[in-house]
């Protein structure tokens, strides 16, 4: 088994975290993002469409506005804003660009060898550039169309999407413009969605800027929709004979091999080592202070010679 040395794992920590906070400094000359509040997008404008129209329903959507196309197995577009992120980068996507992109550019330097203009310079580009992130979304969707195309072909009644509006992962339902997203769900040729873990309990249905005129109509298509659906399932189920059940051969599982003493021991000492080198990066970052750290150390030791982890 290859362990890192612990003054390895101390340099890439510290190269890391160069990295962040360069990017965090970058990141707060950009200007703020004014969130688009989706539930305040005409009705009309994500209305169901054949699946190889997802163009048309991405460019209805204004600049700015959080999206997805969700086809459930068939594959998903990330939730993003439509041209990408034209302000500051959220913390999240730019622990994502680090760990993915810029990091293991640098990792193999050493630390006398890092360059803050070469860093910046790696930095810049995946600072937003809305042409260059609508190009990148467009091929996103159109690979993911193509891939439903091999799946259900352009026969009669076709597979569509539809436009819902839901609650953004990790947030609540508290009326801010920035809580919302549009999600394209893909249905069926049979009216059924895709997604497994589709439900509608989790569709927003109260709009903003919409009379009350407006809202009963809206509420109308939504039901003529699910309406049809139905019938359209009902219909398919009596046309189209039950499929054969196909049965799997059982795979055996292969028996776990059991650890020597030695073994067992090297990996505890791996593990430790990896705690006590997060906290180091957690106090270097100045996520926690010197007494929590010391605190958070004294558990670690404690566990392992405790035998408490295992």
């Amino acid at each position: 088994m290859f362990l890192l040395s612990l003054e390895k794992k101390k340099r890439l920590l510290k190269i890391y975290g160069k990295i962040s906070r360069e990017f965090t400094a970058i990141n707060k000359t950009l200007p703020k993002q004014k969130p688009v509040d989706v539930r305040a997008i005409p009705p009309q404008d994500i209305e169901e469409e054949p699946f190889y129209d997802m163009d048309l329903q991405y460019e209805r959507l204004p600049d700015g506005a959080m999206y997805r196309f969700n086809g459930g197995n068939l594959g998903s577009t990330p939730i993003e804003p439509k041209g990408g992120y034209v302000g500051r980068i959220p913390y999240k996507e730019r622990r994502r660009i680090i760990s993915e992109y810029i990091y293991p550019k640098f990792k193999d330097k050493k630390l006398k060898e890092l360059r803050v203009e070469e860093i910046r310079s790696e930095i810049k580009k995946f600072l937003p550039n809305p042409t260059a992130e609508k190009a990148r979304q467009y091929r996103l969707f159109t690979e993911l169309r193509e891939v439903v195309r091999d799946y259900y072909g352009n026969v009669s009644p076709v597979a569509t999407w539809v436009g819902v509006i839901k609650v953004l992962p990790n947030r609540e339902d508290d009326g801010k413009p920035d809580s919302y997203f549009v999600e394209y769900v893909l249905f069926d040729e049979n009216g059924e969605p895709v997604p497994t873990d589709f439900d509608t309990e989790d569709i927003i249905t109260t709009k903003v800027g919409l009379t009350k005129e407006q809202e009963e109509e809206r509420l109308k298509r939504v039901k003529k929709a699910v309406s049809e659906r139905k019938k359209l399932k009902k219909e398919a189920k009596e046309e189209t004979p039950p499929k054969p059940k196909e049965t799997k051969p059982k795979t055996p599982k292969p028996k776990a091999k059991k650890e020597s003493p030695d073994e067992v021991k090297l990996r505890l000492a791996e593990m430790r080592t990896s705690e006590i080198n997060m906290l180091k990066g957690l106090l270097e970052q100045g996520l926690i202070d010197k007494e929590t750290f010391v605190s958070l150390l004294k558990e670690v030791y404690s566990k392992y010679e405790k035998g408490g982890l295992i």
